[in-house]
């Protein structure tokens, strides 16, 4: 288990975007012939945090036992030369803003599933049926396909991490940016087939599902459930 921090970046220059793919690709590469972990971890900070331009970052990681976080490489006011490390801490677990979310987060995802559990209880009795649609124009459901994507932080995430390895940076900003427009394009291509099998049996599957409070009840349990056994993981680690 490792974690590190960074603090803010400096002002962007021209050409970030090509340095950024540059860094990431090389570390792609050159990331199975660093022989240990701590090479590992000075090479992230030195070779991949550093040339991104940011100032400040710590990677700690976790003993054995994982009871306590030790700083073992860093960039910044903590390095002061090579690979020294001025004043390396040592934090136990359960200290620290990192296990106040885990907590917040499993409360928040017991208060999930408790939720869907009771709300399918209470209507267990009630048999949902559509007596009319709205039929909203083409334009309206592909806009709103948009704000979805665009406020969705996972998608940025995806692109982000998943897109940068297959693009080669040695050829120019400008076909940089048309390598990753490509496979943006070609990303959501892929999934139409799975879409078009999900809208053709969406209206059946969930007529079947409405019409069959049991059905209803099931799944809401079996959904509760798995949220609450991911919040308590969190914790347990059993999975």
């Amino acid at each position: 288990m490792n974690n590190f921090e960074t603090a803010q970046t400096t002002p962007a220059h021209n050409g970030g975007n090509v340095l950024t793919l540059k860094t990431l690709n090389t570390f792609a590469v050159d990331v199975i012939t660093l022989p240990d972990e701590d090479e590992l971890f000075w090479y992230v900070a030195k070779n991949v945090v550093g040339r991104l331009q940011f100032l400040d970052c710590v990677i700690y990681k976790a003993d054995e036992a994982e009871t306590e976080l030790t700083q073992v490489a860093a960039l910044g006011a903590k390095n002061p030369y090579d690979r020294e490390i001025l004043n390396p801490l040592k934090i136990p677990f359960g200290q620290g803003i990192v296990i106040t979310l885990r907590y917040a987060g499993s409360a928040y995802l017991i208060w999930l599933g408790a939720g869907m559990i009771l709300n399918a209880i209470k209507s267990s009795k009630v048999i949902l049926k559509v007596h009319a649609v709205e039929n909203l124009s083409f334009s309206s459901i592909v806009w709103q396909g948009v704000w979805v994507e665009l406020l969705n932080p996972k998608t940025v995430l995806f692109f982000a991490l998943f897109l940068p390895p297959f693009v080669s940076a040695g050829a120019g900003e400008a076909s940089v940016q048309a390598q990753l427009l490509i496979l943006g394009i070609l990303v959501p291509l892929t999934a139409i087939p799975s879409d078009i099998v999900m809208a053709l049996l969406g209206r059946s599957v969930t007529k079947s599902i409405n019409e069959n409070t049991r059905a209803r009840l099931i799944m809401a349990w079996v959904s509760g459930l798995l949220l609450m056994a991911i919040a308590l993981n969190l914790h347990l680690q059993f999975i």
